[in-house]
């Protein structure tokens, strides 16, 4: 029986063969995602380390930088006088006409509509 060769019909060959290329099609889609995936999480990860290391030489130069600054004295509470911030006046005119515009636009808008 191993010299005989078995043959057995397929019935609908061409579907057949456009199920198998559908399926190969979809396998080879869902491994180039993983594929762009991996490149991602890799470049995500080099971007990691070195956002780690930028930080770790920015942390340096504060420390650096903070040992330059004087030390910090502490000024007694009435020598420096309280100054008032100086209050704006409104201007309600300008606020009413703008008011007054809007409120018949709006009335044009709903004569039209």
């Amino acid at each position: 029986m191993s010299d005989e060769e078995l043959f057995s019909k397929i019935k609908n060959p061409v579907g057949l063969r456009r199920n198998i290329l559908e399926s190969s099609k979809s396998i080879i889609g869902s491994l180039k995602l993983y594929y762009n995936q991996d490149i991602l999480r890799a470049r995500k990860l080099q971007l990691l380390n070195n956002l780690k290391s930028q930080m770790t030489e920015i942390n340096d130069l504060m420390e650096r930088l903070q040992s330059l600054f004087p030390e910090k004295v502490k000024i007694p509470e009435g020598a420096i006088p309280e100054m008032p911030f100086p209050k704006k006046p409104k201007d309600t005119v300008a606020a009413e006409k703008l008011e007054e515009a809007l409120d018949d636009i709006e009335k044009k808008l709903e004569d039209l509509g």
